[in-house]
C-alpha cells in the first residue's frame, strides 16, 4: 500500500527516477528506485481520469483535471526522463483516460529549502 508521512513527504520512502515507457501500458514501463533527485524535480500531474495524487494540504485528489503531487509508495516521483507518454500511463493506472497536463517543481512548502 501507499505510505505517506504527512509531516515530511521526503525521500524517506521509495522514489521513482529515470522512468521510460515504450508502450501505453504502465506495466511495461521501466524505472529506477535508486535516485539522484531533489524535490525541485518532483512531478506534479493532472489526469483526465499503484499511484496517488495529493494536494498542497496533503489531501488525496481523485477528480479529473486537478494537478497534484505524484507519489509512488509514499515517495515522490522525479522528473528525469518524464514525458507525456509516462504521464498518460500513470493516469490510466489511476483510472483516468490520460493526462491533462504535468509540470515539475516544489509542491509542498516543507520541500522548499
Amino acid at each position: 500500500g501507499y505510505m505517506l508521512d504527512s509531516e515530511n513527504p521526503r525521500c524517506t520512502f521509495y522514489q521513482l527516477d529515470d522512468i521510460s515507457c515504450e508502450t501505453d501500458n504502465w506495466e511495461d514501463c521501466t524505472y529506477d528506485t535508486d535516485h539522484n533527485c531533489g524535490h525541485s524535480e518532483d512531478i506534479k500531474l493532472a489526469c483526465t481520469y499503484k499511484f496517488m495524487l495529493i494536494n498542497q494540504y496533503r489531501g488525496v485528489i481523485d477528480e479529473p483535471n486537478v494537478e497534484g503531487l505524484l507519489l509512488w509508495n509514499g515517495g515522490t516521483v522525479c522528473d528525469d526522463g518524464f514525458n507525456t507518454n509516462i504521464a498518460d500511463n500513470i493516469c490510466r493506472d489511476l483510472g483516468f483516460n490520460k493526462s491533462a497536463s504535468w509540470s515539475s517543481g516544489y509542491m509542498l512548502d516543507s520541500e522548499n529549502p
